[in-house]
């Protein structure tokens, strides 16, 4: 998915359509726009209900429905920004092209979406952005705009505590590829300032299984890991491709091949951007497997290893804050594109050494989060540190599943969760592992998917928590009416806990997750500077808070031109610093902004100063709702044993003190975050299907019963069939790929 700029060089197609007049809007045909409104046209006559899903929806298949005229054509008016807008008509549940509309780009999944440009004439291009090298060109207020980014880490949460291990290689894939260089690439422009949210089921996952189950094997003076006393102790019970690598490749059994190969979570589970810079990993991939030699398998699992390696490690030497280096550039050959090849076959010693490699970069990650970590009383440091409630979940759910108020996030009446001290204690727990981290309290939150209620506040209230983030649409929705996100508000919890609240800027904040991935580099950096200007006050001395906020992992991987986004971000860091120097964009972290830094010409923003959110909108960041997370009858089914395994355990336990039964409550925990319910339903789907995710959630709430026997309780499992629609998912290995890969 991708859009940016205006009319420049490589374009593919090119036909503009001038203003139509309403009087128009039933003939079939292109995209059309007046006075600011697309005119969208679908001819199906015999359709029951067709939506319009694209990039300036996130996707929603289900968000917007399209209205049907007297003669059988099915048209939707949406306003749209200048820019790139790519899209699709949702038919019958087909994902289908405009049949009108020539210009069409090829998706993530190797498919058409259908893509038109708004000009800042107020006319329709279709073409497309492939190759287009220029921006949009946009009148730019004088005044100041404080700019808070914030990358989102996350992974869910793959332990499974009846295997003592990860199911997935995905928090490891990651750990060499964005964690330590995301935040250590910011030390090149020191004027900078980013937030960093570090959810804490993933770090407990790379500091639990990566450093402390690994670390302890690493040979550092020989860069090797031991690792047949590392298998010995812990064989099974990291991640499977730990193992394999670990392996001499010959002696691979009929499992680990199945990871090799079989698995949709395989060694070719990685973005086809990506693969396509290792032509010898692409070879692979489409050679029989039954003419595979050792070698290939060996090169095979290397390759899925040395892919996912950040590109500066592949370049050369790279100084760890630990102290630690990381080099792999006598491994690979680098051509223009990048292309990466190697003159030889991996040997099993290189496989050693990449597991030796990745356990380095593990164990810099949190000391260089501390050493970058922002100090709003002493205005050190240059990142925002930030969490997510521990376990990830959908808080204002746990602490009362019935707390939306649209009409598609409605669980039946007959399920009832109202668990306020599960809500507290997802908070609690965060805060005290984030101090017990970085050595210094959370100042902010990023709830679970920007979910947020006014009944969950005084959580945050309570363990010091400053500001709050969540989705502009939440904001739109809340009243007093007439608020608008370029700024932050305070909210009140109903027990009179109050904090800062900031607003996700969608359109930029997209923009980056989605609209850049075909750009040139330096045009889509000067693009997204261009929009952030031409969002500035028009008066000089005024001032506004934008916030951009999305995921900080799986969106580089997609960059085509760029390995990684390093150029994009690179030259966004440096026309931020360019700004800095003007003043007319200033990068802050909200609690900079709260606090103020006059050293850096940020005025202090009290709490108590900022205008009252008197009613919060219960919702989140995607439709300002919870709908993806529960109402379909798979969701529901989910949250129905949520509620019977909760209510056993409020049956069972003689004592609701978490401290007594430590290991029932965080298996009980495990099972209420949000990743599993996010995948049941058909709004969201990996398109392998969601069987592993099934498995998973039923996994942790199996062992909340294993834990009350381990405690010395009677506690019968329960038979829990798959909640799938199909009904026929196993226990078996299989899935899906990750929301988080």
């Amino acid at each position: 998915m991708g859009r940016l700029g205006r009319v420049g060089v490589g374009l593919l197609l090119l036909w503009v359509v001038t203003c139509v007049p309403s009087s128009l809007a039933a003939e079939s045909g292109p995209p059309s726009m007046s006075n600011g409104i697309v005119h969208f046209v679908y001819e199906a006559p015999d359709a029951e209900i067709v939506y319009l899903a694209g990039t300036f929806n996130a996707w929603d298949g289900t968000a917007l429905p399209m209205e049907q005229d007297e003669q059988g054509l099915w048209y939707a008016d949406i306003p749209l920004s200048v820019g790139f807008h790519e899209y699709k008509f949702v038919d019958g549940g087909s994902w289908l092209p405009d049949p009108s509309n020539p210009a069409t780009v090829t998706n993530n999944y190797g498919e058409s979406n259908s893509i038109l440009y708004v000009n800042a004439l107020g006319e329709v291009e279709l073409r497309s952005n492939e190759g287009d090298s220029a921006t949009a060109e946009m009148p730019a207020g004088e005044g100041t705009v404080y700019l808070a980014l914030v990358w989102h880490q996350h992974q869910p949460y793959y332990y499974d505590a009846s295997a003592d291990a990860l199911i997935a290689p995905w928090v490891r894939t990651h750990i060499t590829k964005d964690y330590y260089d995301m935040t250590s690439m910011l030390l090149e422009h020191p004027d900078v300032h980013v937030t960093m949210n570090l959810t804490p089921v993933l770090l407990t996952q790379i500091d639990d299984i990566y450093v402390k189950r690994i670390g302890p094997y690493l040979d550092r003076k020989a860069n090797r890991i031991n690792s047949a006393e590392f298998l010995k102790k812990w064989a099974g019970r990291t991640d499977p491709f730990i193992d394999l690598m670990l392996k001499d490749t010959e002696g691979f059994s009929e499992v680990d091949e199945s990871y090799l190969f079989r698995n949709e979570w395989s060694a070719f589970s990685i973005s086809r951007v990506v693969m396509a810079r290792w032509p010898e990993y692409l070879a692979l991939r489409d050679k029989p497997r039954d003419q595979f030699t050792v070698a290939d398998k060996r090169d095979l699992k290397c390759f899925f290893y040395l892919a996912n390696f950040d590109p500066r490690f592949l370049r050369g030497s790279v100084e760890l804050v630990t102290g630690e280096t990381v080099d792999l550039s006598d491994m690979v050959n680098e051509a223009d594109g990048p292309i990466w090849t190697l003159d030889r076959h991996f040997t099993e010693d290189d496989a050693n050494r990449l597991v030796a490699e990745t356990v380095k970069i593990a164990e810099a990650i949190i000391p260089l989060h501390s050493a970058m970590m922002y100090d709003p009383v002493e205005r050190t440091g240059q990142v925002e540190v930030t969490t997510t409630p521990y376990f990830h979940p959908i808080l204002p759910l746990i602490q009362n599943l019935h707390a939306g108020k649209s009409e598609s996030d409605q669980a039946p009446d007959s399920i009832q969760i109202a668990y306020p001290d599960d809500a507290a204690w997802h908070v609690e727990l965060a805060a005290d592992a984030f101090e017990e981290w970085f050595g210094a309290p959370a100042t902010g939150f990023w709830p679970a998917e920007g979910s947020v209620s006014q009944e969950v506040i005084d959580h945050f209230a309570m363990y010091g928590i400053h500001w709050l983030a969540t989705g502009d649409g939440v904001l739109s929705k809340s009243l007093p009416d007439g608020m608008v996100a370029d700024r932050p508000y305070s909210v009140r919890g109903p027990n009179g806990g109050e904090v800062a609240m900031v607003f996700r800027d969608t359109e930029l904040s997209d923009l980056i997750g989605f609209a850049y991935q075909r750009s040139e580099p330096e045009a889509a950096a000067e693009d997204l500077i261009n929009r952030i200007l031409a969002k500035a006050p028009e008066k000089k001395g005024d001032s506004m808070l934008l916030t951009v906020l999305l995921d900080g992992e799986n969106a580089w991987e997609w960059y085509e031109q760029d390995a990684d986004a390093i150029q994009f971000l690179t030259a966004v860091y440096r026309k931020l610093g360019e700004m800095q120097e003007t003043g007319r964009i200033i990068t802050v972290t909200p609690a900079e902004y709260l606090a103020g830094n006059p050293e850096r010409n940020v005025p202090a923003h009290p709490i108590d100063s900022l205008d009252r959110i008197e009613t919060l909108w219960p919702g989140s960041w995607i439709r300002a709702d919870y709908s993806t997370w529960v109402g379909e009858d798979e969701e529901n089914r989910a949250w129905a044993w949520l509620a019977k395994v909760r209510s056993d355990v409020d049956r069972i336990l003689p004592t609701f003190d978490r401290k007594d039964y430590p290991a029932v409550w965080r298996a009980m925990g495990a099972a209420e975050g949000s990743d599993w319910f996010w995948w049941y339903g058909v709004d969201q789907n990996t398109g392998e299907g969601d069987s592993r995710w099934d498995r998973l959630y039923r996994a942790h709430l199996r062992q909340v019963y294993i834990e009350l026997r381990k405690a010395g309780f009677e506690a019968q499992t329960p038979d829990i069939p798959s909640l799938m629609e199909s009904g026929t998912a196993s226990d078996e290995d299989g899935g899906a790929m990750s929301r988080g890969q």
